[in-house]
């Protein structure tokens, strides 16, 4: 007599429903993060670097004029990043990554404090 399979996962999320290219996009952008930075050093963050965070991704999805006067970011119809080759939204996505680590950490009403 076999037993049935059991598996209590209700009220988890359904991984299988990120799409691989989103991990992959994420994993691009890490990969170069680690590479300048360290490996996991985004993690090292304080509640106090919110608002760097909040700009960077600002500064991929709307752009900015670099010191050589030239037009960056996705609206200024870069869509890749200059430094990195890698795409400006892929760049934004790990910046909110990264702002929702900080609001999971400290919370809604610390982060807001520091934006």
């Amino acid at each position: 007599m076999s037993e049935t399979f059991r598996k209590f996962d209700n009220n988890k999320p359904d991984m299988s429903l990120c799409p691989p290219l989103l991990m992959e996009m994420y994993a691009r952008v890490s990969g170069m993060g680690a590479a300048k930075y360290g490996r996991n050093n985004w993690m090292n963050m304080e509640v106090k670097d919110a608002c760097r965070i909040y700009s960077a991704c600002l500064r991929h999805l709307n752009g900015y004029t670099d010191e050589e006067g030239h037009s960056r970011g996705f609206r200024n119809g870069e869509a890749l990043d200059k430094e990195s080759g890698l795409s400006n939204l892929d760049h934004a996505l790990w910046q909110l990554v990264a702002l929702k680590f900080l609001v999971n950490k400290f919370g809604y009403e610390e982060v807001m404090k520091h934006l």
